[in-house]
């Protein structure tokens, strides 16, 4: 079981990302950096962290996004084991609007999830069958 992450704070404004309520999953990241382009919004949190092998960051958007007109331009990021600079999050404003996360805000979270490293792919004349076949987009129903 993975106890803790070692963390680097590169800026002197940058926290350690933190949990909104006991039972969270999502680790919430602040903004110490804005940099806007014609393309997307990049927030900087000034956080790098060594993620262990046998895991993943994943960086999500927090449900405050829901208030502005702001998408996670890559839906969701991952964090490999292997990066080592700060954690930060691009985000593409969908309206003209000026709402924006700024400095200090909470702009997304970081989630943590164990990887299954595979040897490979075994190619095979057929895959065994299942009800749903090859159904999908709602093949399941709505």
């Amino acid at each position: 079981m993975l106890n803790y992450i070692e963390i680097k704070l590169v800026d002197e404004h940058a926290t350690i990302p933190s949990k909104g309520s006991e039972h969270a999953v999502g680790y919430d990241m602040t903004c110490i950096n804005v940099n806007h382009t014609q393309k997307y919004i990049e927030y900087d949190t000034g956080v790098a962290m060594a993620i262990p092998l046998g895991y993943v960051g994943l960086l999500l958007p927090r449900s405050s996004v829901t208030k502005m007109d702001l998408m996670l331009k890559n839906s969701v990021g991952v964090i490999d084991p292997d990066y080592r600079g700060t954690i930060r999050f691009r985000y593409y404003q969908t309206t003209d609007s000026d709402e924006t996360y700024n400095f200090g805000d909470k702009v997304g979270q970081i989630v943590f999830v164990p990887i299954l490293t595979l040897d490979g792919f075994k190619i095979v004349g057929d895959l065994s069958e299942t009800v749903r076949g090859i159904g999908g987009f709602g093949s399941t129903g709505v």
